[in-house]
């Protein structure tokens, strides 16, 4: 218990630098997802446990949650690919050629120049080889210039991009 609460210290003082948190991700999810199972497991299946024990194996699952929270599900690529939105919804056809800023392997953040809203659906196509995905708006906020930075998550597509996501787990 000593040694993960040092670890969820550790990780949230890196926290603090955004940077470096995102640097160290990977590894973060992979203990943060170890860490809980293990407490839960000895939590639940542990009958020499004192309730005190028990409680801070509780607590370490809470704080490992609460961290989780902060953690993307892939890396993010500064990438410009260029791409078509189209908005699905019925009554509100538009459709407009952009690039992408960053990409994930769920997803990517674009300039859009159209009012969407959280939830709604486009169809993306990446113009260099026309291959097409279901996606929804996640995020949005407005630049300076009125445009919006928006972050779509593909609904129905892997690896949308093509690329070779490192799947590799950092040491810390």
């Amino acid at each position: 218990m000593s040694a993960c609460y040092a670890r969820l210290d550790d990780y949230e003082m890196l926290l603090c630098n955004k940077q470096d948190w995102e640097r160290h991700q990977e590894a973060i999810s992979h203990f943060l997802s170890e860490c809980s199972t293990a407490a839960t497991t000895l939590a639940s299946h542990s009958l020499d446990l004192s309730n005190l024990e028990r409680a801070r194996l509780l607590d370490i699952v809470l704080r490992a949650s609460d961290l989780g929270r902060h953690v993307r599900r892939s890396t993010r690529e500064r990438l410009c690919i260029r791409l078509r939105l189209r908005n699905i919804k019925s009554g509100n056809d538009w459709m407009e050629e952009t690039d992408t800023r960053e990409v994930s392997r769920y997803g990517a953040a674009v300039l859009c120049q159209h009012r969407v809203q959280i939830g709604d659906k486009l169809l993306v196509t990446r113009l260099e080889t026309g291959q097409e995905a279901l996606a929804r708006v996640v995020w949005r906020e407005h630049t300076q210039g009125g445009d919006l930075n928006v972050g779509i998550e593909f609904l129905e597509s892997n690896n949308f991009w093509d690329l070779a996501w490192n799947s590799a787990i950092a040491s810390l």
